[in-house]
C-alpha cells in the first residue's frame, strides 16, 4: 500500500501499532513477523526511526503461542492480566498504547511478570525489537532491574520475499479442507 500523497505522515494519522509476540510459537514464526517492521517501512517509503515513531513488535521470550510456559506471560491485552497493581503502562500493553497516543510517550519496554499463588515470582522486561533484555550480571535474574535493553546488530535476513510467500501460503494451506478419497 502506498500512501496517496507518497509521506510518511498518512500511516502516523491511521494508527500506532504495537505487536506482541510469544516465544516460541508454532503457529507463528518469529522470524515473518520479525520482517514486519521492515516490510511497513518499505511500504511507508521510510527508514528505521521513522517507523518507530508508530511501530513496535515486543517479543516475549519463553512464553509459548498464547502463554503456558514458562516465561512471564502476565502483560494485559489478550495474554493473562496482571493484577490491578501491576496494570500501569510500564506493565500492561494496553496502558502503554494508551500513554502512547494520549501523551506521545511511546514504550521502551514493558514489564512481563509472572505470579503463582497471587505472589510476583519472575518480572522480565522486554524491549522493542531489535533490542534485546541483557542480564546487567548481578542481582536476581527473576527481578526486571536486573536488566537492560541492548540494540542489537541487526544482520542481514536469509528469508527472502519468495520464502514469505511460500510460508504464508504454507498456513494457509493448513486451514484448506482437502477431499476425501
Amino acid at each position: 500500500m502506498v500512501p496517496p500523497d507518497g509521506s510518511v505522515d498518512y500511516y502516523h494519522s491511521l494508527a500506532l501499532f504495537e505487536k506482541l509476540h510469544t516465544l516460541p510459537s508454532p503457529v507463528i514464526d518469529a522470524l515473518v513477523n520479525r520482517l514486519s517492521p521492515q516490510d511497513v517501512a518499505l511500504t511507508a517509503q521510510a527508514l528505521g526511526d521513522q517507523v518507530r515513531q508508530y511501530h513496535r513488535l515486543f517479543m516475549l521470550p519463553a512464553v509459548a503461542h498464547c502463554g503456558g510456559s514458562t516465561g512471564p506471560s502476565s502483560i494485559g491485552g489478550g495474554m493473562p492480566e496482571p493484577p490491578a497493581a501491576f496494570r500501569d503502562a510500564d506493565h500492561h500493553v494496553v496502558s502503554a498504547v494508551i500513554k502512547w497516543v494520549e501523551q506521545g510517550i511511546a514504550p521502551e519496554r514493558i514489564i512481563a511478570t509472572r505470579f503463582s499463588g497471587g505472589a510476583l515470582t519472575l518480572s522480565r522486561p522486554v524491549c522493542p525489537y531489535p533490542a534485546q533484555a541483557v542480564y546487567n550480571g548481578s542481582g536476581d535474574v527473576n527481578v526486571a532491574s536486573n536488566f537492560t535493553c541492548v540494540q542489537q546488530v541487526e544482520s542481514a535476513s536469509s528469508i527472502t520475499p519468495g520464502d514469505i510467500v511460500l510460508i504464508k501460503n504454507s498456513l494457509t494451506q493448513r486451514a484448506l479442507e482437502l477431499p476425501h478419497r
